[in-house]
């Protein structure tokens, strides 16, 4: 008999990410990453050759930012040198790269660039240049032809103030995951190695979002937003020439963009959106840029959204999701509730399928020779596949040993017609060792968003809570992504029929397994699933116990404390503080607390800054006055990936939390 899974069983799992074929197509490398025994996670490079299979490259725990620097040489971002380590505690900016051959050996130090790096890539047709994308903190001091003893004052001086104050002249002002980023930014430089050479490419003020270098080597495009005190929400794009040093702007203030690539004749392919009918969640087309005169042409409509954002609490780092090869471009989406790949032709704007249409693909990479994928198929956790002609092969186990050992529960899928006679796709977890004869309590999740969505994957929580004999109940009401805008469409009825559909869903599950307690429901949430966990206990007294996690209380102060809330609130809701506040409040949780009865736990971090703490003691605070038993816990230094991304120890304890006030109230 298979095991049941466990609450720390997240602690094994291996995440995937930075997928990479090398240039010739004949091996590729990847970071996978694993939780450690100091509260933190490993990330190790690992090597795939056809031959051999795949390969564990590094042993120290630290490495990512990969980059094949030939058919068989890994870059890779790592510290190991102390007097290094030293100096970057002093306030010291340095990222050192190593190379590492495919044959064998150690590791070598190729190069320390003096900067925080984020990402790096090589310039086609120059073995010595980079495309170096770094966080920038404008308010730091100069420090060019300075003595180390005049550096190391400086920096002390720097260091003492920053932990002193904070001065905040420009929104946003922090960003979740990264805290205070006032004038803070991300630019681009390209670094030549030969010449140990910085040279600027990204505006002082701009902060940069996608950047590629030109398959020529001649120039680099880039999208960013240039500004000193308000953020744009729009998005420019830009064209710099290597060669002369001169950008160009080729459109500015139109297009929320996200992803672009090169294509022939100096032409570019992106994906950008107008936000003009339905606000700032609305899906992308695409289009063809001529960079040498910017004219911009509508290449294809789409009602989908490009990448992925069907959930899942096992992901760690991300990979490539939009790439041109050829007259293609491959790109990754999600249509109904699957994560896919597709390939447009760039002549005709046709899109075809080239995945299986079901779990989902993370990332990708492409050669010659076909195409690599990370994914979650059939229930397991994240492994490397082979695809083709919507056909996989699945080619990694690095977690076929969980996959084996565990009793995986598989989601029954419930699709149902709505009120309005929209089609909801839904689903059940069965508690382990399911008896039709006895009666067992339930847990609705609700997922993160809105424009998020849940599909057929393995999601750690839900598969423990149906190992400790739990329903879990879990659906995709509108205002969720997967089925187009008008789906996707909820601005301005947040609570309203988004609300109707959840119930619905809950009530047609209790009509399909009499084995649920109605008597012993529970409802949980992040995000918008946290707001929504607020709302429903304003409004029935039909569950048992919530747990609300990282959400929204009140419109009326999350529009200016959130680092997303100053566009975000006011497009979602269909007004602002001063000329509809009176919608705000209705929308506003908070404003039914005092209908509210069902016992509430609620989880929060205090560096969330997307749904700021602020908001959970709103909650905890009203529901206390209004004699509603509940309980907070705030997690120190956690921020709004606490379930996903969170220390492990936190990860685990919030885990407990909520199952023990589960258990608690249902069973």
């Amino acid at each position: 008999m298979k095991e049941k899974v466990l609450l720390n069983d997240f602690r094994e799992y291996r995440f995937l990410s930075e997928l990479k074929y090398a240039p010739d197509g004949q091996n590729a490398a990847l970071v996978v990453s694993q939780a450690n025994k100091k509260n933190g996670y490993d990330s190790n490079i690992w090597a795939y050759r056809p031959e051999l299979g795949f390969i564990k490259m590094t042993s120290q725990g630290k490495e990512k930012g990969i980059l094949w620097m030939d058919n068989r040489t890994l870059l890779f971002a790592s510290q190991r040198d102390e007097e290094r380590q030293k100096e970057i505690q002093k306030g010291e900016e340095l990222t050192t790269y190593y190379k590492l051959s495919l044959d064998g050996g150690e590791a070598q130090e190729a190069f320390t660039i003096p900067l925080k790096v984020n990402s790096i890539e090589k310039v086609p047709g120059n073995e010595t240049l980079y495309l170096v994308t770094a966080t920038v903190d404008i308010n730091r001091p100069g420090l060019e032809g300075k003595t180390k003893e005049e550096r190391e004052k400086l920096l002390k001086q720097y260091k003492k103030e920053q932990e002193a104050w904070q001065i905040i002249d420009e929104l946003p002002y922090w960003s979740n995951g990264r805290h205070f980023i006032n004038k803070l930014r991300h630019q681009l430089y390209l670094y030549n190695t030969a010449e140990n050479k910085l040279t600027p490419v990204s505006a002082p003020m701009a902060d940069v979002g996608f950047s590629r270098p030109s398959p020529c080597g001649k120039f680099i495009a880039y999208t960013a937003k240039e500004y000193d005190s308000l953020a744009p929400f729009k998005t420019a794009f830009y064209l710099y020439s290597i060669e002369t040093g001169e950008t160009k702007t080729v459109s500015i203030d139109v297009y929320r963009m996200s992803y672009f690539d090169f294509w022939k004749d100096g032409k570019a392919v992106f994906v950008g959106s107008l936000c003009q009918k339905f606000g700032i969640n609305e899906n992308p087309f695409f289009y063809l840029c001529d960079l040498k005169n910017g004219e911009i042409t509508q290449l294809a409509e789409y009602d989908h959204s490009v990448g992925s954002s069907v959930g899942s609490d096992c992901r760690l780092g991300g990979g490539t999701t939009f790439k041109v090869k050829g007259d293609f471009l491959y790109f990754t989406s999600v249509v109904n509730f699957c994560g896919n790949l597709y390939r447009m032709d760039l002549n005709s704007g046709k899109i075809d399928l080239l995945s299986t249409n079901d779990g989902c693909v993370d990332m990708f990479s492409l050669s010659d020779h076909g195409i690599l994928a990370v994914g979650f198929y059939e229930n397991r956790l994240q492994e490397v596949y082979s695809i083709h002609d919507q056909t996989r092969s699945r080619l990694s186990a690095f977690n076929e040993d969980f996959f084996n050992r565990k009793e995986i529960a598989v989601p029954q899928y419930h699709p149902f017609i709505d009120a309005d006679g929209v089609s909801i796709d839904g689903w059940v977890l069965l508690p382990r060792d399911f008896d039709p004869s006895k009666k067992y309590p339930a847990i609705l999740d609700i997922h993160g968003g809105p424009k998020s969505l849940f599909g057929e994957l393995y999601f750690h929580e839900m598969q423990f809570w149906a190992s400790e004999g739990y329903f879990v109940l879990f659906c995709n009401p509108r205002g969720g992504d997967g089925k187009g805008n008008e789906f996707a469409d909820v601005r301005g009825k947040y609570g309203t029929i988004d609300y109707d559909d959840i119930m619905l869903f809950t009530d047609k599950m209790l009509e399909q397994y009499p084995a649920i307690d109605p008597a012993k429901l529970g409802v949980t949430g992040g995000s918008y699933g946290g707001f929504m966990t607020n709302w429903i206990i304003g409004h029935t007294h039909r569950f048992a116990a919530a747990a609300t996690q990282r959400s929204i209380a009140n419109w009326l102060a999350f529009n200016y404390i959130s680092d997303i809330g100053y566009y975000f609130g006011p497009d979602q809701q269909a007004a602002d503080n001063w000329n509809d506040p009176e919608k705000l409040w209705f929308h506003s949780p908070l404003k039914y607390i005092d209908n509210a009865k069902t016992p509430t736990l609620i989880i929060h971090s205090d560096q969330d800054h997307r749904c700021p703490d602020v908001e959970g003691y709103q909650i905890f605070s009203a529901l206390k006055v209004h004699g509603v038993d509940s309980r907070m816990v705030l997690f120190h230094g956690e921020n709004h990936e606490l379930s996903r991304s969170g220390k492990p120890d936190n990860r685990e304890k919030r885990l407990v939390e909520i199952t023990a006030w589960m258990d608690h109230y249902l069973k």
